[in-house]
């Protein structure tokens, strides 16, 4: 097969007609959908855990992984909310995971909470733990169900989902300057369903996202029965017996 590289200096307006010629009179095929069915994802009936064990593994980890929306799939306005959401819970420092798992109970060495808004059909919400020594997986789990209790029931400080809303919106701004950043926004965006407009809008839909709104999305989708847990952690080596 001989690949022939395209004309740097070709315009839109000379290859079009050429296009026209030569594939226009192919008719479209009737079995084929308008769009793609994908299979999806069976909605979850029970919370579900897999556990990996490894000898060389030097420092276990805790994963759950929630089911939830994109930005693509989501209603109006939901997708903001869970971005503002996974930095409540686990963007940095400040966030309710951070304090409540590292600084009060000095249960983990980190703490963080992960959402990719950008797929073509449901996305992940991710909270990743790593367990100080001889911590508890259990005591770790049962830390975050209270943080994520606390927020589904009890609606988070203005103050702190001003701090949070101010934070994304400044990214959003200082990732202008960034030829690489918004090549790279712009097209996992379109590549996945997004118009132009729905991009460039993100900073007023991360504006316009409340308290209650917070609450709401905790309580609907950070639902341990929604969940799967992974834990990594540390196989005993086999020990070799001495053939005699």
């Amino acid at each position: 097969m001989h690949l022939r590289h395209s004309n740097r200096s070709a315009e839109a307006n000379e290859i079009r007609p050429l296009v026209e010629t030569n594939f226009g009179g192919i008719s479209a095929q009737p079995s084929i959908p308008e769009e793609r069915l994908r299979p999806q994802e069976p909605t979850p009936a029970a919370p579900r855990t897999v556990t990996l064990a490894d000898p060389r593994v030097e420092q276990p980890a805790l994963h759950r992984y929630y089911l939830v929306p994109s930005a693509r799939t989501a209603a109006a306005g939901e997708s903001p909310v869970l971005e503002v959401l996974e930095q409540l819970i686990g963007g940095g420092v400040n966030s309710y995971l951070y304090r409540a798992l590292v600084i009060d109970k000095q249960l983990t060495i980190g703490a963080t909470a992960s959402y990719q808004p950008t797929a073509l059909d449901s996305s992940r919400f991710v909270i990743s733990a790593i367990p100080n020594p001889c911590v508890k997986f259990g005591q770790i789990e049962r830390a975050i169900d209270e943080v994520i209790a606390n927020i589904a029931h009890n609606p988070a400080r203005i103050e702190d989902i001003e701090r949070v809303k101010t934070r994304l919106i400044a990214r959003a701004i200082y990732a202008q300057d960034n030829q690489e950043a918004l090549a790279n926004r712009y097209g996992r965006g379109l590549s996945t369903g997004l118009c132009i407009d729905d991009i460039r809008g993100c900073s007023d839909g991360i504006r316009a996202v409340g308290a209650q709104q917070v609450r709401e999305a905790a309580r609907k989708w950070l639902d341990k029965r929604r969940s799967v847990t992974g834990y990594l952690i540390k196989e005993p080596t086999p020990k070799h017996e001495e053939k005699r």
